[in-house]
């Protein structure tokens, strides 16, 4: 079922897979992190804005300049563990969530069912 990933951080999760929520072990869709500066900027921009596409930002907050729809985002420390999610409309900032070091963004409506304490794994 997953994709091969790119390889994790010491650590961390690989750049790209299935991104799971735990505790329900549901594939949420296909993930990949941000690495690049450009990547990072645009984010999910640059992408079909799609529930089942996901880009992982390694920053504490997230904007949805430029965006023609609203986003969701869930802000992770680093085991995985969900400190925050919103619902972000456009040509929005988001307020800074301490302790965040990855913020999944994907089209509204993708992280239903997710909620603070709940884990997202890319696998």
């Amino acid at each position: 079922m997953p994709e091969p990933g790119g390889q994790p951080e010491p650590g961390g999760q690989p750049d790209s897979g299935w991104l799971v929520h735990q505790p329900s072990g549901r594939t949420l869709g296909h993930g990949r992190v941000a690495r690049t500066l450009r990547g990072r900027l645009l984010g999910v921009i640059s992408l079909e804005l799609s529930p089942g596409v996901f880009v992982g930002i390694p920053d504490f907050w997230v904007h949805s300049l430029g965006m023609k729809a609203a986003i969701d985002a869930a802000f992770c420390d680093r085991a995985g563990c969900v400190l925050r999610v919103l619902t972000l409309a456009p040509n929005r900032l988001s307020p800074p969530v301490l302790g965040t070091k990855l913020i999944w963004e994907t089209g509204q409506g993708g992280l239903s069912g997710v909620a603070a304490g709940d884990f997202l794994r890319c696998e």
